[in-house]
């Protein structure tokens, strides 16, 4: 057995001279060939490994990490002639340079996205476990001598077929590293599952401490620097000119550089931008097909993360830059996109158009920015009709818009560098509208067509190369930067996209990063505008998308809530709330205003047995869609099962309370609270539920009835005005609220009367025989208003069982109902109304 330091040599004429352990080549050692070619540098059982230089015999010099006997990692070759091919290698092939190209693919050129992979494929990598035990195991030590049969060592060294024991792989790594507190030997398969470049990444700090005293600078091949090097050689050469010829489409060109071999199809700049990202960009379907037939890897990412699909998808879905946040799209959607949207498309234009004044843009770039950054129906439009009414409505908008001579510069301009989203409708309308005579010029008519049809060609053929991509392997999960594919798509509203990711294995319960609030697609999906909604929720669910996930904005508070602390601070409910978390899909469609798509996206998500329970900032789905004035939605939670009795936390209370709420007025006019009460109490709503209702310091149980009392008197100027003092929408909105409060006290004497005369049928079945025992209320509250927290009580002088809170409810409840009731009967223990309670149905006038 060979042992230490020697020389051996071979029949062949091949000799090894350095260290031997256990009758293999481990350690440094110089391997020489009778061509004259010598490797001088460190093995790992036979095998080349860590940093060494390869001299070949034509002089040509390889200095570069070497793993299991291959180049693998950083590397410089030098020719005889002073040029260097500087980069990171794979075996005999250069698959990144150390310089970047012009024109190459950067989402910072977006700087409506943000990069969310702050822990990089390299992080991961070094996190990642090089134990092949299972973890239950990992602690276990296993016993070694039935591994390898006894003094195999004496007649065979095979080590690429032989399994190696712990204890033996720790003594070869003590033996080469020469340092103790270094991790254990790195194999290939423990990083099977990732891309290439993050293997050669995670690997590379395994060899840290062997770069040092090289005469090359590894750093700054580590750090993408060429500088400091020779002119640049010819593998360097023909790998910048295959990334050129595919961003070109020269399909020749690639096909001859690609047949010579020497060039690698995957082959990318600094930035990790490769021939196929290239052509994916520049919309070339014959390179992408040429490239991938050659071996090209449809999913390499660059070194921002992101694969070809991503970056296709990313040109053809452009969005606002206060879009980056699908938080805030979701929440304040409603005001960027209208339910009614598309029957006010003219509104939308003015809109669009007063914005970019704002912005300082001229009138051409106006024009052109709402034209050209929209989802142009792809199919071709006839039969237009002369007449268009939409034309005759916003014809006067469109007068005084002219366009402009545009620059060479302007008109080159691609679809990306325009931010302004326009849907599909009010576009084609826009689009026929220009094409009426009398519009505009004729001129500018032919300007505009001209522009749009190149626009449009661009965009069928982004989609055609999403659909190659995906028809060739593309995987939709491989990249989550700027976010996973499937978002995109779905933000757009673009619902064959969706089809073909999810057909295509796109993952529905991917959610995003904490810092975007962990949103799912099911989320994103829920808080879209128009039909697309409900088409894409249904996709979402049949691919199995958990209804109930809950995002990451647990902390959050529902926007009008945070300047209600001052009136409804309910930290001490009087019942135990369910337990709070982030927002379902459900919490989202609720928060949308009144639309029938809402409608359909909310039948849909409790069809698939979404939870109605589950609260976020207080608020169950239910008092969401009450908040919002989404009576359709309410409608429709109720049909299902939705608990109108839910006990909530925070500053809610219940779904009565959030009905009588006025902070939600700003969605929801006074006039539909009514409407909404009245199906709370048809669907079991009990007005009588104990809550708790604070005053400054104090907090004091009430119900619903006292909760809205005590909201209506915060809006000081409606409540505390003279009638005739207050403008005419005052008037309107402080009588809905008076018919509110009003229908709110019948409900709660009715229910109150109820419930009275259900324990009354108890006690004379328990008591029967017994005789009459003077009886006391049960509940106490004013028999007019409702009131029962926060007033004094009086009770009325004739009977002394109902109760007043002022003379006005005393005078009102007189004429209204108790005059017929009310009976003066001296010495008798139970007055008339309460005996007719056994006998009568109740009368309530409401």
């Amino acid at each position: 057995m060979k042992q230490g330091a020697g020389l051996y040599v071979w029949p062949s004429g091949e000799s090894y001279e350095g260290s031997f352990y256990k009758d293999y080549r481990h350690g440094n050692g110089i391997y020489s060939w009778p061509d004259g070619s010598r490797f001088t540098g460190k093995f790992y059982l036979n095998r080349k490994e860590s940093y060494g230089v390869q001299l070949c015999a034509d002089g040509t010099v390889f200095k570069g990490l070497y793993h299991a006997d291959e180049h693998f990692g950083p590397g410089v070759v030098t020719y005889p002639d002073g040029r260097q091919d500087v980069g990171f290698w794979h075996r005999q092939h250069l698959i990144q340079l150390c310089s970047c190209l012009e024109g190459g693919f950067t989402i910072t050129a977006f700087p409506e996205y943000s990069l969310t992979n702050e822990n990089g494929p390299h992080e991961k990598l070094l996190g990642a476990s090089h134990s092949s035990l299972p973890t239950p195991y990992q602690d276990v030590v296993p016993d070694e001598s039935f591994v390898l049969p006894v003094g195999i060592q004496r007649y065979s060294t095979d080590s690429d077929h032989l399994p190696l024991p712990q204890g033996m792989r720790q003594d070869l790594d003590r033996h080469f590293f020469r340092v103790q507190s270094l991790d254990a030997h790195p194999e290939l398969e423990d990083f099977r599952d990732w891309p290439l470049q993050e293997v050669i990444t995670g690997l590379v700090p395994s060899f840290r401490f062997e770069a040092d005293g090289l005469d090359w600078d590894v750093a700054a091949v580590l750090s993408k620097s060429r500088e400091g090097f020779g002119p640049k050689g010819p593998l360097e050469t023909m790998s910048e000119q295959l990334i050129r010829e595919a961003s070109l489409g020269n399909a020749r060109s690639v096909w001859r550089f690609l047949c010579d071999g020497n060039v690698h199809p995957n082959v990318g700049d600094a930035l990790g931008h490769t021939a196929l990202m290239a052509a994916v960009v520049n919309c070339h379907s014959d390179v992408i097909h040429l490239l991938l037939d050659r071996g090209a890897d449809v999913n390499k990412p660059n070194s921002e993360g992101m694969t070809p699909l991503a970056i296709c998808s990313v040109l053809h879905y452009p969005f606002h830059p206060e879009e980056v946040s699908p938080d805030e799209v979701l929440i304040h959607s409603e005001e960027n996109e209208s339910a009614d949207q598309k029957d006010a498309a003219g509104e939308d234009i003015q809109h669009q158009i007063s914005q970019d004044t704002e912005a300082g843009r001229d009138e051409s770039t106006r024009v052109d920015s709402l034209l050209e950054t929209q989802d142009i129906n792809l199919e071709s439009t006839s039969d237009v009709e002369p007449e268009s009414p939409w034309c005759d409505e916003y014809s006067e908008s469109l007068e005084n818009i002219s366009i402009e001579d545009k620059s060479e510069e302007d008109l080159n301009q691609t679809l990306v560098s325009f931010h302004i989203q326009v849907t599909e409708d009010v576009a084609q309308k826009m689009t026929e509208t220009l094409c009426q005579p009398g519009l505009v010029q004729p001129v500018h008519v032919e300007e505009m067509i001209h522009k749009i049809s190149p626009m449009k060609s661009v965009r069928c053929t982004r989609w055609a190369i999403i659909t190659l991509l995906l028809k060739r392997g593309a995987d939709p999960n491989a990249c989550l930067v700027p976010m996973p594919v499937l978002f995109l798509a779905i933000k757009a509203g673009h619902v064959e996209a969706v089809r073909r990711l999810l057909d295509c294995g796109a993952r529905a319960d991917l959610p995003l990063p904490p810092e975007q609030n962990g949103l799912y697609p099911l989320h994103v999906a829920a808080g879209l505008c128009g039909d697309a909604a409900p088409k894409i929720t249904e996709l979402l669910l049949h691919a199995l998308a958990n209804p109930d996930a809950q995002a990451g904005d647990a902390h959050e508070i529902f926007e009008p809530d945070k300047n209600t602390d001052s009136f409804s601070q309910l930290n001490m409910l009087p019942q135990p709330a369910p337990p709070e978390g982030g927002r379902t899909a459900l919490h989202i469609a609720c928060q949308r205003q009144d639309d029938h798509n809402v409608r359909d996206v909310v039948s849909l998500l409790l069809s698939h047995k979404a939870r109605t329970d589950l609260l976020w900032s207080g608020h169950s789905p239910l008092s969401l869609a009450i908040a919002n004035g989404n009576e359709l939605a309410v409608d429709v939670l109720l049909r299902g099962g939705a608990d109108p009795n839910l006990v909530l936390s925070h500053r809610v209370g219940s779904a009565l309370c959030a009905n009588a709420n006025i902070t939600y007025e700003a969605t929801c006019h006074p006039s539909k609270r009514a409407g909404m009460l009245q199906k709370l109490i048809s669907a079991g709503a009990n007005i009588l539920v104990p809550v708790l209702v604070s005053e400054g310091r104090r907090c004091i149980v009430g119900t619903a009835v006292d909760y809205a009392h005590f909201a209506f008197q915060q809006d000081k100027r409606i409540a505390h005005t003279p009638y005739h003092a207050l403008n005419p929408s005052e008037r309107e909105t402080f009588i809905a609220r008076r018919h509110l409060l009003s229908l709110m006290g019948g409900f709660m004497r009715q229910a109150a009367l109820t419930m009275e005369r259900h324990q009354l049928e108890q006690e004379r079945e328990q008591e029967q025989g017994l005789g009459t025992s003077s009886q006391k209320p049960l509940f106490k509250y004013c028999y007019q208003c409702g009131r029962s927290a926060l007033v004094v009580l009086v009770p009325c002088t004739r009977c002394r069982h109902v109760f007043y809170c002022s003379s006005n409810c005393k005078m009102k409840a007189w004429d209204e109902c108790h005059k017929d009731e009310c009976v003066r009967v001296p010495g008798v223990h139970l007055s008339l109304p309460h005996k007719q309670l056994l006998d009568i149905p109740i009368k309530c006038q409401l």
